[in-house]
């Protein structure tokens, strides 16, 4: 026979958990912010998320069985079957996050890649620059970066190889007048990146327009080197010369 079950469920019990539950939102919110806004570096920032998570998912599944048990103190079977397609439901839309996390977990374990490591994706190719905690982080010649979940990885699409070279990469930003835009200008200013001595010659610097108005043009400059410790050097000299040819009389006719 079919067990019996019973639906009488108190409307006290029912506002008492709906207020609950809102009160568990509500915190969970405001803690979540203030790890937001607090002064920690990103790493443990990420790890600190991470746990945020986790507890906060292990306290939503306990307040949910304690819940449906209170609920339906006269059908515990109901609150058990309730109960489990909750947390079906629950870990169907988060499987793919638990399948990533899964294969990052054994990635690591098993130490196959390190930050810096030379990696071919698809049709992407660059530099590990961060191993998170489901996905890690490569870095084109381009300067793009691309996010690659670990279980794709673990689905064997990924090549280690070893790169012809090992730059860095820096980005900063640099303002010009407008007026003085134009390709010999930019020509002008690739070669005097590349004429620094730190300066990769196999990767030509990018200059990406990022911001325009009428008197000036803000560009985002990428550069590259061996060493990453001559970047500050590299963007003070680049804006001290820019600074000393817009200021020379004759500007114009050089560029134009």
């Amino acid at each position: 026979m079919n067990p019996s079950w019973h639906f009488n469920i108190s409307e006290f019990l029912l506002v008492e958990f709906l207020l609950l539950g809102v009160i568990l939102f509500i915190s969970f919110r405001l803690l979540q912010t203030v790890l937001h806004r607090a002064d920690l570096k990103k790493p443990y920032r990420l790890r600190l998320g991470q746990g945020f998570l986790v507890v906060e998912m292990l306290v939503w599944l306990i307040f949910s069985f304690q819940m449906l048990k209170s609920l339906f103190r006269e059908s515990p079977q109901l609150a058990y079957l309730l109960l489990g397609v909750m947390v079906a439901v629950g870990i169907g839309s988060v499987w793919f996050a638990i399948r990533d996390i899964a294969a990052g977990i054994i990635l690591k374990s098993e130490d196959v890649y390190q930050v810096g490591d030379w990696l071919e994706w698809d049709t992407y190719q660059g530099y590990i620059r961060t191993l998170g905690f489901r996905i890690l982080e490569i870095e084109t010649h381009d300067g793009e970066r691309v996010k690659i979940p670990y279980s794709t990885i673990s689905q064997g699409v990924i090549k280690k190889t070893s790169p012809i070279e090992t730059e860095k990469t820096y980005v900063f930003q640099l303002q010009v007048p407008a007026s003085q835009v134009n390709p010999e200008f930019l020509s002008w200013l690739r070669e005097i990146i590349l004429n620094f001595p730190a300066a990769s010659l196999k990767r030509e610097p990018r200059l990406k327009s990022v911001r325009q108005t009428a008197d000036v043009v803000e560009f985002e400059v990428t550069v590259y080197s061996f060493h990453d410790r001559y970047f500050h050097e590299m963007e003070r000299q680049i804006k001290d010369q820019l600074s000393q040819f817009f200021s020379h009389p004759s500007v114009t006719e050089k560029i134009h």
